[in-house]
């Protein structure tokens, strides 16, 4: 069975935005007699003053802004999630030239002088001798560029995708979830807190100039009469990058725990013969703790016209 085929046979789409661009803007809830969907609060208790991006702003995500998320949870889930999803992302997010909130992030190395930054030109990358960051192939016309992410947490990424997951999933599906919402809540970040692993995100990574023009999301429920796949699972594409993951859930999952599945990647919507070069997957195991520090990150761009400027 073919990938498209597998998610037809076994799931339900319960709610999907293709390509939010910057324009028109779209909303989840609305302005009258809000209640958080994190907190179950309201006003006065909690304000509703923030414009609370559904999908954060750092995936290119301008358009979908969500009514029911206050004040409180949109600057917590920002300081204690969204940061590490950003900072695993690190030179990515430059040299696919994603915009967020203040434009096109400038990537700075671990040294303070190495930076990859996007100018009206194109993309300008810094290196020096003692510590270069960039391996020209003049005839493939690419580089190849060893950066560096910032220290991140790999089971707050996990979080943060969890989290885009229930700012878009139905009102109804709201209470199945509650166990998450919880989850993402909570500020320290521990093993104890949630008894469920692997946390596995998948990661597709497809060449070119901003393949995914926008952003796009799907979230999927298994249907009524299958019982053998996960019972949920979230998919966002942007820029380069295609991230997918089963969500968590302990009764809705309780048969297949502990069980061999084979998961099925989510379809892309390119060739194998995409004129920029093949998707690339990767398997991420997003279980642990611990901050990582210094994780190199390995980027290749292909590039049209190269000018070396003199030291």
């Amino acid at each position: 069975m073919d990938q498209t085929n597998y998610f037809d046979k076994n799931y339900d789409l319960i709610s999907s935005y293709i390509n939010l661009t910057k324009g028109r803007k779209v909303y989840i809830g609305t302005k009258e007699d809000r209640v958080c969907r994190f907190c179950d609060r309201s006003s006065p208790d909690v304000d509703f003053k923030n414009i609370a991006h559904a999908i954060p702003e750092f995936t290119g995500n301008k358009s979908l802004v969500a009514y029911d998320e206050c004040d409180v949870c949109n600057e917590k889930f920002s300081r204690t999630i969204e940061d590490h999803l950003a900072k695993y992302l690190g030179a990515q997010r430059t040299l696919a030239q994603v915009h967020g909130k203040k434009g096109v992030p400038t990537y700075v190395g671990k040294d303070g002088k190495t930076r990859i930054s996007m100018k009206e030109y194109g993309i300008s990358l810094t290196s020096y001798e003692e510590n270069p960051i960039y391996e020209i192939d003049e005839e493939k016309k690419s580089i190849k560029i060893t950066a560096h992410r910032q220290p991140y947490i790999p089971a707050a990424v996990f979080k943060c995708l969890v989290k885009m997951a229930i700012s878009v999933a139905p009102k109804q599906d709201l209470s199945s979830l509650k166990h998450l919402i919880t989850w993402i809540g909570l500020e320290a970040h521990t093993y104890e807190s949630l008894p469920y692993r692997p946390l596995i995100v998948f990661e597709q990574f497809t060449p070119g100039p901003m393949p995914y023009s926008g952003v796009t999301i799907f979230l999927l429920r298994r249907k009524g009469a299958v019982n053998d796949v996960p019972y949920m699972q979230f998919v966002i594409a942007f820029a380069n990058t295609m991230f997918q993951i089963v969500l968590p859930m302990l009764n809705e999952d309780s048969e297949i725990m502990g069980k061999p599945i084979q998961l099925t990647l989510f379809p892309i919507p390119f060739s194998k013969d995409y004129k920029y070069g093949n998707t690339s997957t990767k398997k991420l195991d997003m279980s642990s703790f611990e901050t990582i520090r210094n994780e190199e990150q390995i980027l290749y761009m292909g590039y049209e016209s190269l000018e070396k400027n003199p030291p």
